[in-house]
């Protein structure tokens, strides 16, 4: 995951090995370190989309349910996501493009309100 690609190009390219992200709960705790490539691979790909998707206003910004804090090894670089139980939408944090809130897909949101099913 090159997260420093987010802002000059679709999508982020594949996860590399030894990439990985840890998921945390309203509380602060970690709930999850997720490792495995396929999982790593999707929230990378949810994460580079962002740019090339539809930036909305956001509201309710302290109703997120799951942060997710992505990090690329090689490049010493993070992405950090917000994730809303009920909204179809993100807030995140990218280098280079900064921070924002953008739409994703039904598929998305549900899979990301489901950490214990990452890897």
């Amino acid at each position: 995951m090159s997260v420093t690609a987010c802002g000059t190009q679709r999508g982020l390219p594949a996860a590399k090995s030894g990439d990985y992200a840890r998921v945390y709960n309203r509380a602060g705790r970690m709930i999850r370190t997720v490792k495995s490539q396929r999982d790593v691979n999707f929230l990378s790909k949810v994460a580079g989309d962002a740019p090339s998707v539809r930036r909305v206003q956001g509201k309710n910004v302290n109703h997120w349910r799951y942060r997710y804090v992505l990090y690329d090894v090689k490049a010493h670089q993070h992405v950090t996501m917000w994730v809303y139980q009920k909204k179809n939408q993100v807030r995140m944090r990218i280098p280079v493009v900064g921070e924002g809130v953008w739409r994703i897909n039904t598929g998305n949101r549900q899979r990301l309100n489901k950490p214990q099913a990452l890897q």
